[in-house]
């Protein structure tokens, strides 16, 4: 019965090896053979197994050409915006028009790269390197008309939380920092961080999630695990060379919470003190979000400002936040005070008519604990004498 089942399984198999032209092995071949022609026989069919197996295996899959950290990205700080992928460095913010020129690609998930957005939709745009993603970053066509994603070319400010190492490309961040290396080299490399949470996310910088939020640092969490670094986040509003066209801020038509008015509404910053600003308005609120440089020290600045009518005005409006810090009235008649309100500061501009309340919220970028508002209290002043409306 043995010498049965090993004579049809060699029939079938040597056919098999043999349908290519060999000469076939016939069953009356087989009723002639020994003991000895059947191990043979079993001995080359393992051989010709393992052949195959081997011949699969030796098939090479494209070599990844391994990329060291450039000296650019090992130097360069937690509010550089710059990223080394490959051996290219990438500089945030850039267009997407910037990433295809650097030779990167992109898609619209299920959607054609000709598929023509309308006014006001939202869409979401993933960053491709080597086929593989590496962000995806969501937009809303401001703009009238129908346009293709090319032609929108939306600006790309931040990666959003990069969780997973890449198969396809290598990636550094500031510092030369990358996934998997000790949780040790973060602060070697970085400084001690603006916040480190209990759950040993390192934040450099301020990374909202809001599309008003500011994006400009760094965030890299910790796998406890085996104590390496596990997720990067990264961001940078804009680039310098928005610096010098904002060093007067316009809102036009700006309304008035309680009247039908609209306003324009002026204030300065400046040049000298100013880096990356990203202005924003929201219904009835305006306002902007901001990095100084004061003492050669980095500040986050944000303020939000509305407008109301005096004759719904309180005339105890303003009582609980005690005496002003700065009081006085211009040569046009308008009325300046600064108010310590809370965690902010309040600056109240009021006319005959009007009254634009414009909240500044002030914080250091590398030491929380430090009294910030005692220091720049003479930045918060020249704020409310510069407002206009």
């Amino acid at each position: 019965m043995k010498k049965l089942l090993l004579s049809l399984l060699i029939l079938c198999v040597m056919f098999s090896l043999t349908a290519c032209g060999d000469k076939t092995v016939t069953e009356a071949d087989i009723e002639t053979w020994s003991d000895e022609d059947f191990e043979k026989a079993l001995e080359e069919l393992d051989d010709s197994f393992t052949s195959d197996n081997e011949e699969t295996e030796e098939v090479a899959l494209p070599e990844s050409k391994i990329y060291e950290a450039k000296q650019e990205i090992i130097d360069a700080g937690w509010d550089s915006g710059l990223v080394q992928i490959d051996g290219k460095l990438v500089q945030f913010p850039f267009s997407l028009s910037d990433w295809v020129a650097m030779g990167f690609d992109y898609d619209l998930g299920s959607l054609s790269k000709d598929y023509l957005y309308a006014q006001n939709n939202k869409g979401s745009v993933r960053l491709l390197v080597n086929g593989e993603q590496f962000c995806s970053y969501s937009f809303i066509k401001t703009t009238e008309g129908f346009e293709t994603i090319e032609a929108i070319n939306p600006i790309i400010k931040e990666t959003g939380l990069l969780v997973t190492p890449p198969k396809n490309f290598s990636i550094f961040f500031p510092g030369g920092l990358t996934f998997g290396d000790p949780y040790q080299n973060i602060e070697e490399a970085l400084g001690k961080p603006l916040n480190l949470s209990n759950s040993m996310v390192y934040t450099y910088g301020e990374l909202g999630y809001s599309p008003y939020s500011l994006k400009y640092g760094l965030s890299i969490s910790v796998n406890r695990n085996d104590q390496t670094i596990g997720s990067f986040q990264i961001g940078k509003s804009l680039d310098a060379s928005n610096i010098e066209a904002l060093t007067t801020i316009t809102f036009e038509n700006v309304p008035n919470r309680q009247t039908s008015d609209l306003h324009n509404v002026s204030l300065s910053w400046f040049p000298e003190s100013q880096e990356p600003t990203e202005v924003f308005s929201h219904k009835a609120q305006r306002g902007g979000r901001t990095t100084i440089m004061y003492n050669n020290q980095t500040y986050f600045a944000e303020f939000i400002f509305s407008l109301t009518s005096q004759k719904y005005a309180r005339s105890n409006e303003y009582s609980s936040y005690g005496d002003p810090l700065f009081d006085e009235t211009d040569e046009n008649g308008m009325r300046r005070r600064l108010y310590k309100a809370d965690d902010n500061y309040l600056a109240v501009c009021s006319t005959d008519a009007f009254i634009l309340e414009a909240t500044l919220n002030l914080k250091n970028a590398m030491d929380a604990s430090e009294d910030t508002y005692a220091v720049l209290q003479d930045f918060a002043i020249e704020f409310a004498k510069s407002i206009q409306y």
